[in-house]
This record gives C-alpha cells, structure tokens and sequence, in this order.
C-alpha cells in the first residue's frame, strides 16, 4: 500500500490479496509465481511507456489509493 499512496506502480507476483489491490495496466502488473520473464517484461511494459503516461498513471494511482485506503 505504501508505494501505492506514493504513486509507484506495483509489479508483484499473483497472490493473495494483490489481486483484488492492482488493476493490471493502471494501478501495476501481475505477474506468475516464479517467471523472471514474465516479471522482465512487466518491468519493460512499465519503463517503455512515456514519461507523459507515466505521470498520468502516477496521479491515477495515488487518486485510487486515497479513495480506495483512507
């Protein structure tokens, strides 16, 4: 929750409550149990986009954040 209050996207694993917490593509990624490629490309989907959509995801997740985890 602390990175989300901060506005970092969260790229974690699939499991437990992160699946109801990250919206795929807005909030973060999720990606398989131990698949290093799947987490690469994750992390490249986030660091490809631009920077202008990254700031748009950045107040996107902190607006989430505050509304969702009060």
């Amino acid at each position: 929750m602390a990175a989300l209050a901060c506005g970092v996207p969260v790229i974690a694993s699939r499991v437990g409550a992160l699946v109801d917490v990250i919206e795929p593509g807005k909030t973060g990624w999720l990606v398989p149990c131990e698949d290093p490629g799947a987490l690469a490309e994750a992390m490249d989907s986030f660091f490809s986009l631009p920077v202008s959509q990254r700031e748009e995801m950045r107040d996107y997740i902190r607006l989430t954040a505050r509304q969702r985890y009060s």
